[in-house]
């Protein structure tokens, strides 16, 4: 499809395979200006299983084009993570959230935070999936703890517990590795650079919240002023409710430093926090301690509802919300 738009394709292969030994690439599609001055770069999946939503999107741009300024080019990065898409996890095959392992050069590839470590027992049950009264003993955790403290324990990032969930890594992985040369190389220098992060099951039911990472002046103050009024759905731009070590947004002010630089995070709200916690962390039991290879097994359906709902009307309020960023930002842009 990208071909019949007329975009130049690049294919970065990773060694990791799908089901079957299928190959597996990150897939970017170029529209617009082969030497762009200004860019906006939408990538999906970088969570695996949460590239669906990402992945619909994109194809809708394809299918209609958007319209783009004669100095400008339109990068749709197709499933960071395609071997937690083709699995249906939200990691790769070591088990690493990328979205936590693009630490910059200060940080260390080590720790986790000592709430953390006091839950995993709860968080990465070393078990396959069976009933264990998750709810009730997260419920006394979040009145422990505190949810908002819990909330950043749990999903900031840690590099201690290489079976636990949102484990960082020890070192950066071959996808980003690949997608950081392939930048380096095709974007070496830019006038201004905006990029969309699609990801999936945070916040209320059919409702993307556009979450601002870095604001550093690509797109105008009247675009931020703006962005609540006029599109499908209601909108939010704001701050991340919890802060992440080793985003996608760290390679981009590592790369781009001079660069005035905006990252939204589209994020389409699903099922509740605890639901999408338990759909998570049965997954992961499976894959450690199951049928890891059972893409039927009951866990692995679980986790791709509550990334990417079956509901008609979610779907489609995804796409128009997921278009309506897209030609905002190109008009602004």
């Amino acid at each position: 499809m990208s071909r019949r738009a007329d975009a130049k394709c690049h294919v970065l292969p990773i060694t990791a395979r799908g089901p079957d030994g299928l190959e597996l690439s990150i897939d970017i599609a170029v529209l617009g200006s082969s030497k762009p001055n200004r860019a906006l770069v939408h990538t999906s999946g970088i969570h695996g299983v949460e590239g669906f939503v990402g992945s619909a999107v994109q194809l809708g741009l394809l299918k209609s084009l958007p319209a783009l300024k004669e100095d400008t080019a339109l990068i749709l990065v197709h499933v960071l993570n395609p071997f937690g898409m083709a699995w249906l996890r939200r990691v790769n095959e070591l088990n690493v959230d990328l979205n936590r392992n693009f630490l910059q050069c200060s940080e260390q590839w080590q720790g986790a935070n000592v709430t953390y470590a006091n839950l995993d027992s709860l968080l990465n049950p070393a078990t396959p999936p069976r009933f264990d009264a998750f709810y009730l003993r997260a419920a006394l955790a979040v009145i422990k703890f505190g949810f908002a403290a819990l909330q950043q324990a749990v999903a900031g990032g840690q590099h201690e517990f290489a079976k636990g969930l949102f484990y960082g890594g020890r070192g950066l992985e071959q996808g980003p590795q690949v997608y950081k040369q392939w930048l380096r190389e095709q974007l070496p220098k830019m006038e201004k650079l905006v990029v969309i992060d699609v990801h999936s099951g945070l916040g209320p039911w059919s409702v993307a919240s556009d979450l601002v990472q870095v604001c550093n002046g690509a797109l105008s103050t009247s675009f931020y002023n703006n962005i609540t009024t006029g599109l499908s759905q209601p909108k939010t731009h704001r701050r991340p409710m919890y802060r992440i070590h080793g985003g996608q947004s760290d390679a981009f002010t590592e790369l781009y430093p001079d660069t005035p630089l905006d990252v939204i995070v589209q994020e389409f709200g699903t099922y509740t926090g605890l639901r999408v916690l338990h759909a998570l962390r049965d997954e992961n039991r499976l894959h450690h301690f199951g049928e890891r290879e059972n893409l039927q097994h009951e866990a692995k359906c679980r986790i791709k509802e509550v990334f990417c709902p079956r509901s008609h009307q979610w779907r489609q309020a995804a796409l128009q919300q997921g278009r309506d960023l897209v030609d905002s930002v190109l008009q602004d842009l």
